[in-house]
């Protein structure tokens, strides 16, 4: 009996180390959404229109705080093409 009792313990650790040890799914993770423009977006004009076109349309989303953002200008480059 308590031999029983022993490779039944055994078989129930060894199953729940195998369900606990997976590596993950083969889905992948998705995109961290931020709160606010990250700092590496208001390093150029260009990094700025980079980072507002790869911005997934979103209505349920609440908008990013942007009052004390001044979006970086340039008077030398050519304006960027607006496409979605």
């Amino acid at each position: 009996m308590r031999k029983h009792f022993h490779l039944a313990w055994m078989m129930g650790a060894a199953a729940l180390l195998t369900a606990c040890g997976g590596g993950g799914g083969s889905s992948p993770e998705p995109a961290a959404t931020a709160d606010v423009v990250p700092a590496t977006a208001t390093v150029s004009a260009e990094a700025y229109s980079q980072y507002a076109g790869s911005l997934a349309e979103d209505d349920l989303r609440e908008p990013l705080p942007v009052t004390d953002l001044a979006p970086p200008a340039s008077d030398t480059a050519e304006p960027a093409p607006v496409t979605r």
